[in-house]
């Protein structure tokens, strides 16, 4: 095998590989550590934060402006209940494709490049740029078909799951694409999207500046409500032309208490000794 090879497992871990180990494929992850032992493998690996925010605690915000977040490439260990994806989805190389039609479960490997200066990386994927601003982008390439962040959500007990964020045009290079962004949502693990109604901007873009802002506020449907596993992903797809980084800010996602429903029997149970009450003394 020449050259170096990728490989993220379930773990997930990361792997380069410099020697032949066509094996790897089919070890368990305790001889895919032996291996790498043996064969003096570089290994990096990849967290992701998927634990659902429980939003009867209050709101899901995040504006990056904590440094500390994330700061080592893959690693999202430090961000609560959000992960970025390259959204490598694809074996061959897409290009302008409409983000409403990738409803399937795939996301691809967990991803993120931590710590840039400046937007004019060429890298696609996902992005932490410490700017004045700081922010995390989004960015499509050959190899980044739909590179999205997914929030994770616990609903239990809430309904009317509002979704509400910017998206920033962080890219004040020569670049320039028609950059699409959708936002999906599912209620299972691993299982299809759907689009949510409002969710589809066709450019979200401006060439050569990087001060467009595009407000989202969404509310999720219905079937949302009281759910405990919510995810919610926001993407782009790999454009036609240059793509563009696209910065996901200033996320705040609330809700509301679901009301209980009366409990009909209950009140009628309280309900009958006064009634009975009230017509015994008026027979007097």
């Amino acid at each position: 095998m020449s050259g170096a090879r990728v490989l993220q497992v379930s773990q997930p871990v990361r792997a380069v590989y410099h020697c032949n180990l066509e094996g790897i494929f089919t070890m368990r992850v305790s001889q895919f550590f032996a291996a790498v032992a043996v064969c003096g493998v570089s290994v990096s690996v990849a967290h992701a934060d998927t634990a659902y925010f429980n939003l009867a605690t209050g709101s899901l915000l995040q504006d990056w402006s904590t440094a500390t977040l994330i700061t080592t490439n893959d690693n999202w260990s430090g961000v609560p209940s959000i992960t970025g994806y390259l959204g490598d989805i694809d074996s061959g190389s897409i290009s302008d494709v409409d983000p409403r039609t990738l409803t399937t479960g795939a996301l691809g490997v967990v991803d993120v490049i931590a710590n840039q200066t400046t937007a004019s990386i060429t890298n696609g994927g996902v992005a932490e740029f410490a700017i004045t601003n700081p922010v995390v982008a989004l960015q499509g390439s050959g190899a980044a078909d739909a590179p999205a962040l997914v929030f994770y959500l616990n609903a239990t007990n809430r309904q009317a799951v509002n979704v509400s964020f910017n998206i920033r045009d962080v890219d004040g290079t020569s670049d320039n694409a028609a950059q699409q962004v959708n936002v999906q949502y599912r209620l299972t693990p691993g299982g299809v999207f759907t689009n949510v109604t409002g969710g589809y901007f066709a450019d979200v873009t401006t060439t050569g500046t990087a001060t467009q802002v595009t407000p989202v506020s969404l509310t999720l449907p219905a079937n949302a409500n009281n759910a405990p596993q919510v995810e919610v992903r926001v993407l782009t797809t790999n454009a036609a032309g240059s793509d563009e980084w696209v910065g996901i800010d200033d996320i705040n996602i609330s809700s509301a208490a679901v009301i209980p429903e009366a409990n009909t029997l209950g009140l009628l149970a309280l309900a009958l000794p006064v009634i009975g009450g009230v017509i015994a003394r008026r027979r007097k």
